[in-house]
This record gives structure tokens, C-alpha cells and sequence, in this order.
């Protein structure tokens, strides 16, 4: 006759195979790897933290755009992809690498049109318009 050790061994072995019970791990910092890379945002693709640091504090300080001049905003936030991609699809010749720098291209356009049509009509379309 099985111990009582060995009853639970196999009714705990039963219930892992019938997929009702299953075992709490600890989470650890290093489980954390999951986590999507941000290599598509320019100043996260190459993992330096001052690099990080520099394109936080553009990003930052060109949402405060975002809150006066909408057209200034999309400008000013699609430069550094336009500049960039640009330098990587003529770096790499690939074909990626040019759909992001026409996106990015005409994102900018988009903004220089829209800020255009602020500044002469002295009307800026930023959040604070909606308040």
C-alpha cells in the first residue's frame, strides 16, 4: 500500500497531466527579457543608455509641442525618422528601410503643411484648443 507521500505525489502528477494545477514561480528581474526591444524608435535601437537618455528628452520636449502647434508637433516628431531611415536604406539598400523613410517623409510633409496653414491663418490647432 502506497505512503501518504506517494498519494500525493501522484495525485499532484494527475492533476499536472490534466492541466488543473499549475505551478507559481517566483518572478525574476532576468524573466523580464520579454519585453519588446524598441529598435524602431530612433535612440532606442542600439541599447546605449545615453543615447536613450538624449532621444527621451527630445520626445519629451517635442510633446510640449503637441499641446500648441499640431503641425509643429508631427514636424518636429518625424524628423529624426526621416533623417535616419533615410541614412539606413542608403546604408543597407533595402526595401524596408525606404517604406519607413517615405512614411516618415510624408509625416513631415504632413506637418509643414499643417503648421503652414497655422502660422498664416493665427489659428494653432494643439490640445489647448480643444479646452
Amino acid at each position: 500500500m502506497p505512503s501518504n507521500k506517494k498519494k500525493r505525489e501522484m495525485a499532484r502528477a494527475q492533476q499536472d497531466a490534466q492541466g488543473k494545477k499549475k505551478e507559481i514561480k517566483k518572478v525574476k528581474l532576468k524573466d523580464f527579457k520579454f519585453l519588446p526591444k524598441y529598435k524602431w524608435l530612433i535612440g532606442f535601437r542600439s541599447g546605449k543608455h545615453w543615447k536613450r537618455i538624449v532621444a527621451l528628452t527630445y520626445y519629451i520636449s517635442c510633446t510640449a509641442f503637441l499641446f500648441v502647434y499640431l503641425g509643429l508637433y508631427l514636424m518636429m516628431m518625424s524628423m529624426p525618422f526621416a533623417l535616419f531611415t533615410a541614412y539606413d536604406s542608403y546604408k543597407k539598400k533595402d526595401v524596408y528601410s525606404l517604406k519607413e523613410w517615405f512614411i516618415s517623409f510624408a509625416v513631415l510633409f504632413a506637418g509643414l503643411v499643417i503648421l503652414y496653414f497655422e502660422v498664416v491663418n493665427n489659428t494653432p490647432f494643439g490640445i489647448l484648443m480643444w479646452f
